[in-house]
Order: structure tokens, then sequence, then C-alpha cells
């Protein structure tokens, strides 16, 4: 998902290479000065909108952040009812991860080389992960007022979501580690199972 405008073209250009760098090759693997070069800016231009690294790649999270939350609300607004509302979640996810040539989640991917909690970065690939499970949780709510035989299941609103998120997370890296598509096949029958009756 491609980051969102910034204030200036040169933030913009370093932005853009820093997201690909970061997403293909990891940040540790990734220096400042390739993103420079890369960028085609001066270090003071580049240092000059981004004081550090972190601050690069916490800028990276959220324009990534931002762009995952876009793309899932206007697929949801696209699903003609309730259930496809459900469904597309994981359709969306499956699609992202085609795209990128299974590359597998840019917030995972990043959180991961940070292990301490308190990572500035990790705080915010959480910040994305609450945001985006909340909007799963709206989403499944919705499906559960839509109609009776919903209302009936024995799961709350807060376990489905829970089960599809944790569902979704393990595709998306079985997808990785596989290069294939079964895991979100699987969670595809999984998510349908979760809600019926």
């Amino acid at each position: 998902m491609r980051p969102k405008k910034t204030d200036t073209p040169a933030e913009e250009k370093i932005l853009t290479v820093a997201s690909d760098l970061f997403f293909r090759q990891g940040y540790h693997q990734t220096g400042t000065n390739q993103i420079i070069r890369d960028a085609g800016v001066s270090k003071a231009t580049f240092y000059a909108h981004f004081p550090s690294k972190e601050d690069l790649a916490i800028a990276y999270v959220r324009t990534s952040a931002t762009a995952a939350i876009t793309v899932t609300k206007d697929r949801l607004e696209k699903a003609p009812d309730p259930f496809q509302r459900y469904l597309s979640f994981a359709s969306s996810i499956h699609a992202h991860i085609i795209a990128t040539n299974y590359r597998g989640c840019s917030f995972a991917n990043i959180a991961r080389e940070f292990p301490g909690k308190d990572s500035r970065i990790r705080r915010e690939v959480v910040k994305f992960e609450l945001q985006y499970k909340g909007t799963l949780l709206q989403t499944v709510k919705l499906l559960l007022e839509s109609d009776p035989k919903y209302r009936a299941l024995p799961l709350t609103a807060e376990t489905i979501t829970d089960r599809y998120y944790l569902l979704l997370e393990g595709a998306i890296n079985a997808s990785a580690n596989f290069y294939d598509d079964w895991p979100f096949e699987v969670v595809n029958r999984a998510i349908q199972d979760l809600v019926k009756s």
C-alpha cells in the first residue's frame, strides 16, 4: 500500500523510497545512505525532514497504517451486504499478500526487528493493529445485528473478532512461509464457520 501524500515532494520521495526498501529488505538491512541515494536527495534534505532513521520508520508505519485502513474501509463500503463486508477483511488482505509477492505483513515484518515492547516503532505497529481490529469488531457487530440467525450465535462479537484476527495473522505468516494461497482458503472456510448458525 502506497504511503499517503506528505508536505513536500522531497519528503514524499524519501518516504516512498524508504517504504519500498523497508518492506523488501527490512529496516536493519536498509541504510540511510541507500535511502538518500535512491531518493536522489542530499543528506541535509533528508535530515531536515527526518532527524533519524527511526523517525523515518515511524512515518513509514503511520502512512502505511493510514493507507491500509483507507483501503479496508473502501472495500467495506463496496460490499453489498453485512456478510460480504465480514468476508472482505480476509479477501482484502489476501489480495494484498498476492500483490506484494507473499512478502507478508509490513507491520509484523518491521515489528519483529524490534524485540522490546517499548520500541517506538513497535508501539506504532500496535496502535495500527488495535485500530484495524477495532474496525473488524465493528464489522462483526454489524453482521450480528443484521439478522436474527447471527444474533442467536453462542459467540460474542469480541470472541469472533479475536478468532478472526488470529486466523488472519496465521494465514499471512503461513502464506509467506509456503509462498502459497492455501492458508487463505482455509481461513475463508474458518471465518464462515465462526458465524454459522
